[in-house]
This record gives structure tokens, C-alpha cells and sequence, in this order.
């Protein structure tokens, strides 16, 4: 069978590094980040919903989203924060379903990553997952770099951290977890490994292929039979 992670971690904790690791092996990625950029685009029904729900005050002359101010609206309020979620979430999570459904039994590759930072938040996608990973690192480290990433105070820092599910927590629940203090050639190696130790062995790979045909022949089968 198919190893389908779930990756996950909080704010400036390296996710999106550990991510890009993983495309670097070949290793396709289902990232809820930019499937949401995709869905808040302009002119999409996405957009509409959270135009509808915040106002035109958060667009852009040319009717595009303003990140920048919808992110201040919904980090200072968490009543805000779960109205955008709930605008956003059901076209992210369909969309992702559908993407790994199509790596996993139409592409069918050995290892697919879900990319989402909620995934234990949402609690849906998890259950699509045979193993999970949260990239972390001390709060010291976090703190520096989402200061240092996007030029915020130390306040506006802490409050982003805060406003999300302490990593702590994540790491309780994770199956696999990857401490990010070190160097970016440390998290690749530590990616790596973990992809080594999850490759699925040729054995089950030929099986589920097996399989996988199989279920795309039954139909044709049973209209083959109709017809004599």
C-alpha cells in the first residue's frame, strides 16, 4: 500500500523546508497553502465567500485578496478566524482529496505528503493519512524566525504563535517527529531517512499496482459480459 504522510507544524517551525525537501526526492506534495491561494483567488467562489463575509475591504483595487490585511483582521480575532476557516476549509479539503486520489490510484505513487498546517485541527484529512510528521523547534528558534521572515514585532510574533495549536501538542499526537534546531542539511537528512524507512518495498508496490488494475478492469468486465 501507499504511505500517505501527513506533515504538519506551526508557524516558522520549517514545514515548508521539510516540504521542499520532499520534492526534491520525487516525492509529490499536496500543499493545503497553495491549494488555499488557488482557492482564494480572484473571480473564484473562494473569494466570494470571504468577500461576502469580511467585506470589500479586504480586496485589492483590482479585486483581488489583500493578504496582508485579512491576516491582521483574523490573527487578532479567533471569532473572525473560524468564520474564514469555515469559507475556506471544505474547498481546500476537496480539492486536496482530489489530488491525492489521483497520485495515489491513478499516478500511483509509493509516497505522497500532505502538506496542511491544521491537520490535526481540521481532523478530517488525518484520517486519509497512514502516518504522520511534525516538523518542529524550540520556541526561541520560532520566534526568530517569524521575526526575521516577516518583519514582525515581537508581539505581533508571539500573538500568530499563540493564535495556533501549541506545537507541543502536535508532537503528542504525531507518529513521527522531526525537531528543527539544527541546519537545513540537517532537516534533509532527517527528511530523507524517514523516506527510506516509509518507501513501501516492491513487493506491496507490485501488489496494490495489482490491485489497482484490477478494480479498473471489474467495470469493463461486467460491460463485456452485459453485452454477449
Amino acid at each position: 500500500m501507499p504511505c500517505v504522510i501527513g506533515l504538519t507544524g506551526s508557524i516558522a517551525t520549517g514545514k515548508s523546508s521539510a516540504s521542499n525537501v520532499f520534492r526534491s526526492c520525487s516525492v509529490p506534495v499536496v500543499d493545503a497553502d497553495e491549494i488555499a491561494k488557488a482557492v482564494l483567488g480572484k473571480g473564484t467562489l473562494g473569494l466570494f465567500l470571504v468577500r461576502l463575509n469580511f467585506g470589500r475591504e479586504i480586496l485589492k483595487e483590482d479585486g483581488s485578496l489583500d493578504r496582508d490585511k485579512l491576516g491582521e483582521m483574523i490573527f487578532a480575532d479567533p471569532r473572525k478566524r473560524s468564520k474564514l476557516n469555515m469559507c475556506t476549509h471544505p474547498l481546500i479539503i476537496l480539492e486536496m482529496i482530489r489530488q491525492l486520489f489521483v497520485a495515489v490510484f491513478v499516478k500511483m505513487e509509493p509516497i505522497v505528503v500532505l502538506d496542511t498546517p491544521l491537520l490535526y485541527e481540521t481532523k478530517l484529512l488525518v484520517r486519509f493519512c497512514t502516518t504522520t510528521l511534525v516538523i518542529a523547534c524550540s520556541e526561541e528558534h520560532q520566534l526568530d524566525r517569524l521575526i526575521s521572515r516577516n518583519g514582525l514585532s515581537e508581539e505581533q510574533a508571539r500573538s500568530r504563535i499563540a493564535s495556533q495549536m501549541p506545537i507541543s501538542e502536535k508532537k503528542r499526537s504525531a507518529a513521527n517527529v522531526i525537531d528543527n534546531d539544527g541546519t537545513l542539511e540537517d532537516l534533509k537528512n532527517n527528511v530523507e531517512g524517514l523516506i527510506s524507512r516509509l518507501m513501501p518495498s516492491s513487493y506491496s508496490k507490485t501488489m496494490f499496482r495489482g490491485l489497482v488494475v484490477t478494480l479498473y478492469c471489474l467495470p469493463l468486465v461486467a460491460l463485456y459480459r452485459s453485452l454477449k
